[in-house]
């Protein structure tokens, strides 16, 4: 993994190097130029205190004034040489330290440079250096020629020159030390202020580059730093909702695929599904019909007898058929379920009516234990077709002149029914095997509502879309089956 630095630090050693240069070459400048800076200073301060001599020099008091100040600021010694080569101590200064040559015998040696006579002619005035044999102590002179035709002679202690060069240059390191201390910490807390804004850039793209768009830039700087995160603002906006649109079309795409595989599928198993059950009644309905066609001398009831049982297997065939209709609309969401109160008691005792003539027939008792209204929320239709299988099941497998007893009642929250049939029990050792679809008892000629093998099915497909439950179990001497509906 790639390694970053911090651009926070970055800035601070770039910005602390160049200030720090910048110290150290102010140090060497200061070290080799300030004290011939500071010479070239004192000089001007001679040769400005010789011309002011030069002009106050007949005014006696004024000029013993002028050498009084030199004397105390400067500690310059003053002496006049006369044309007669004698030293003239008309002031009183420090007679001893002033003449004009060693060959004279003097306490110091004066260098004179070599054009000196041509600098006085041509300027008037010359430095040189002078050295003191006792002391060694080096010292600045000035030989100016004054307006009366006599030198004057100022001598100057270089000691306190160097001495307060050196001061100065010392002193100027130690604010230079504290001035790049002082920098830097400045610089660190300047750069941090700098980077926070771009920290906050970076941290804010990582978060988009990981699809997490929450994060805003709150930048009040006003300044490039700041139009950058307005920009990254905009840009993570466009991002989101394209993203969030992206999404969505995807959902919808995922939704119709899923939509087009489910109608697929529901054609495949209903083709399946007609191809499998229709089989029996088509060949028999071929059969007979082929009986009828070719057997003449069937009497008026055999050809009764034929055309009942294909009647019959027609009939099924067009019951089976909309079974199937139905339960694929259930199972593959191809309608949706309208919502209703209705008195679900009233229901039953409607299609019990339907089926009147049968239980008469079959010499069945019925018991009913329920209240005259039940009123519960769903859709009537199909709740209709789920109790209508229930209960032609029931009248079909109860034995002759046995009993029906239906219960409807409201348990636990729940709108409970069940449908007991005296009879034959369930053969499978899985009841809830019982509601899939096409499911065949061992017996063959013992046929789910009439054979088909939906009617289960659907009251299952139906319960399911109404969040209810259903079941079925043995009893001694007969089968129940039962659901429940949630109440409003």
């Amino acid at each position: 993994m790639k390694k970053y630095q911090s651009l926070s630090f970055k800035w601070a050693l770039a910005i602390g190097g160049i200030i720090i240069a910048i110290v150290l070459i102010g140090l060497m400048i200061n070290h080799f130029f300030f004290y011939d800076y500071y010479l070239d200073h004192e000089k001007r301060d001679m040769l400005t205190f010789a011309e002011s001599f030069d002009q106050t020099q007949e005014n006696q008091q004024a000029a013993q004034d002028l050498v009084s100040q030199a004397q105390a600021f400067k500690k310059i010694t003053i002496g006049i040489v006369t044309d007669s080569d004698r030293l003239n101590f008309d002031y009183d200064l420090l007679k001893s330290h002033l003449i004009l040559s060693r060959e004279l015998g003097s306490r110091v040696q004066i260098d004179y440079p070599k054009d000196a006579q041509k600098q006085l002619d041509n300027f008037g005035y010359f430095f040189l250096d002078i050295h003191e044999y006792e002391d060694h102590i080096p010292s600045l002179g000035l030989i100016y020629r004054l307006k009366s035709g006599e030198v004057l002679l100022l001598s100057m202690p270089l000691e306190v020159a160097d001495r307060t060069a050196n001061i100065a240059i010392e002193f100027n390191v130690l604010i230079s030390v504290f001035l790049v201390l002082t920098a830097m910490v400045g610089v660190f807390i300047l750069t941090k202020t700098m980077t926070k804004p771009i920290v906050s850039l970076s941290n804010m793209t990582k978060r988009m580059a990981d699809l997490d768009f929450s994060q805003r830039f709150q930048g009040r700087s006003h300044d490039e730093i700041s139009l950058l995160g307005d920009h990254v603002n905009l840009m993570s906006h466009t991002l989101e909702s394209t993203l969030i649109d992206l999404k969505n079309s995807n959902d919808q795409l995922i939704k119709d695929l899923e939509e087009k595989d489910k109608i697929v599928e529901m054609r495949k198993s209903f083709i399946t599904n007609v191809s499998h059950e229709l089989k029996t009644p088509i060949a028999l309905i071929m059969s007979y019909t082929e009986g009828l066609r070719m057997n003449h001398h069937l009497s008026p009831d055999q050809k009764a007898d034929y055309l009942q049982v294909i009647e019959k297997e027609a009939a099924h065939m067009d019951r089976l058929v909309k079974d199937l209709l139905d339960l694929t609309e259930l199972e593959y969401d191809a309608t949706s379920l309208t919502l209703a109160s209705f008195d679900l008691s009233a229901l039953i005792d409607e299609i019990l009516d339907r089926y009147i003539l049968w239980i008469g027939q079959k010499k069945i008792k019925v018991f009913l234990d329920k209240e005259d209204i039940h009123m519960v929320k769903g859709d009537r239709h199909r709740i209709e077709q789920g109790v209508m299988n229930l209960i032609i099941n029931a009248i079909d497998h109860c034995e002759d002149q046995g009993s029906l007893r239906i219960s409807l009642m409201k348990k636990e929250g729940n709108h409970a029914f069940s449908i007991y049939n005296s009879g034959s029990h369930l053969d499978c050792k899985e009841p809830q095997a019982l509601f899939h679809r096409f499911y065949k008892a061992s017996d063959s000629s013992q046929r789910q509502m009439g054979g088909s093998g939906v009617g289960l099915s659907i009251l299952a497909a139906v319960m399911e879309k109404h969040k209810g439950k259903y079941g079925a179990r043995n009893h001694q001497k007969g089968v129940e089956f039962w659901f429940t509906l949630p109440d409003e």
